[in-house]
């Protein structure tokens, strides 16, 4: 999971992996986040380039917003022929966007 501010497109949640491949619905992708044990639906879209090694959140900026106040985030993404797989984070002392060292 990767979180960009980019003065062009604003703030992104980006889901990126290294091996395999995503699989989203010709009309829709979805996948599911848990905030502290509190699951919600996570709408998806493919890059722009539609490479298939990464995913982009919808609603960003609210994502990035729970991600401050919880301590654990599970995220339930759809991979190409082998279901749904989910990554675990540790999102306590999150902060955004980041302080200078």
């Amino acid at each position: 999971m990767t979180i960009r501010k980019s003065p062009q497109y604003g703030q992104d949640v980006i889901f990126k992996i290294s091996s395999g491949q995503f699989v989203c619905g010709v009309e829709s992708c979805s996948g599911a986040i848990s905030f502290d044990g509190k699951s919600e639906k996570l709408s998806l879209s493919e890059p722009a380039d539609y490479s298939s090694d990464a995913l982009f959140a919808a609603y960003g900026e609210a994502i990035i917003q729970k991600l401050k106040s919880s301590k654990k985030t599970i995220v339930e993404l759809p991979f190409y022929q082998e279901g749904n797989r989910q990554f675990v984070f540790n999102t306590k002392g999150f902060v955004w966007p980041p302080k200078p060292h």
